[in-house]
């Protein structure tokens, strides 16, 4: 496609807007998932509030921590440590831990 003003057929044509189809639909795609993260820190952050523990994420849910910092498996974990831990978090909540608290949100209205 040297010269935009040559004449393509529609087998080209075609092609050509398929592939461009085919890559807005790929970054739309990853707009949705960067957007959908940053809903998920978002309602993270609007439910901890200024200056309160850390709120945790897990599989869609949000947890409150309910303590500054605590021991496990002889390590001082703080409160703040949880948010780069997902793993942690993971086995916290598999756990049931009573370090996290389920957070009810609110149901959205239809």
């Amino acid at each position: 496609m040297d010269n935009p003003n040559a004449i393509l057929s529609l087998e080209d044509r075609f092609a050509l807007l398929e592939a461009q189809f085919n890559k807005a639909t790929e970054e739309s795609a990853a707009k949705d998932a960067v957007i959908a993260a940053q809903d998920v820190q978002l309602a993270a952050a609007n439910a901890q509030g200024a200056g309160a523990l850390s709120v945790v994420s897990h599989e869609g849910k949000h947890y409150q921590v309910l303590a500054g910092k605590f021991s496990l498996d002889d390590k001082v974990i703080k409160h703040t440590d949880l948010k780069a831990d997902a793993e942690l978090v993971a086995k916290l909540v598999a756990d049931k831990s009573p370090l996290l608290l389920l957070i009810e949100t609110p149901k959205a209205k239809a």
